[in-house]
């Protein structure tokens, strides 16, 4: 007897048995199945997708149980159910089809393990040499930088180690310096008394010219809004109305003149109103 086509062990996992149509159409077997045998046909295809996958014991008892037959059925339409199958030496029945489709699927999960493997090595880091991106850097900035020989073992621990503290002390400045530098949204605007229309249109404007609002680019709108002489919900919504991403030049002096004249027609009104009292 000819060995197995694949080890005993093959399974399915997930991969479904799916119907060729048209090579079922014209298979000679199909041909010469009645329309009752062409069912247990298709059900035998089924049964045989398990472990080892494509196959079926050399067994009739077993396969007519599994049909849903009885023994002397089955016998009847033996050579029909069971023609192009053959038994290999461990005492199972396999079908070319059916192993040729086996095979396929075994190709694709080898290669989809492949893939998975890459994917996972990429994550890590790790090259083709076994070391991770970080080491290789390390390694060609002491040979970039270093003023001795890469024989020098010591020089070469010494080097990598002040490297790395260098790298250390730059990430956390650069981590220190982004969250400085966040940019402000419209809940931080609201929660500083802005209205939310106003906000929103003023950062739609500081989008467009992209100029994100830092903390330090709101404190300077806000002291350029008191030296107008106007809050700082005026301040935004002056610049919202004028398309500018902050107080400056033209529109300070007209929103300080705005903020002067709404002075003193103000003190004029308290003026007015203490001669009535009187």
């Amino acid at each position: 007897m000819q060995p197995p086509p694949y080890p005993a062990t093959t399974k399915a996992g997930g991969f479904k048995f799916e119907l060729d149509c048209e090579r079922i159409a014209q298979s000679d077997t199909w041909a010469l199945a009645t329309t009752r045998q062409r069912p247990l046909l298709l059900m035998l295809w089924f049964i045989a997708w398990q472990t080892p996958c494509g196959s079926l014991p050399a067994d009739d008892m077993l396969i007519a149980a599994r049909l849903g037959m009885e023994a002397d059925a089955f016998q009847g339409d033996k050579a029909i159910l069971l023609r192009g199958w053959w038994e290999a030496s461990d005492g199972r029945l396999y079908h070319p089809v059916l192993t040729e489709l086996v095979l396929e699927m075994m190709g694709r999960k080898a290669g989809n393990a492949q893939r998975q493997a890459a994917y996972r090595q990429r994550r890590q880091g790790v090259t083709r040499d076994g070391k991770t991106d970080d080491e290789r850097e390390t390694n060609e900035a002491v040979t970039r930088y270093s003023d001795v020989s890469d024989n020098t073992t010591t020089t070469t621990i010494t080097t990598n180690t002040s490297l790395s503290n260098e790298r250390d002390c730059t990430n956390t400045h650069a981590s220190s310096e982004g969250k400085s530098k966040a940019a402000l949204g419209v809940a931080d605007l609201v929660t500083e008394g802005i209205e939310r229309k106003h906000a929103e249109d003023w950062l739609t404007v500081r989008k467009a010219k992209r100029a994100s609002l830092t903390q330090t680019a709101w404190d300077d709108v806000k002291l350029e809004a008191k030296k107008a002489n106007i809050t700082p919900a005026e301040a935004m919504r002056i610049c919202a109305a004028n398309f500018v991403a902050g107080l400056q030049g033209d529109v300070v002096r007209q929103a300080g003149s705005r903020g002067r004249r709404c002075t003193r027609y103000a003190a004029y009104q308290r003026h007015v109103w203490r001669l009535r009292e009187t």
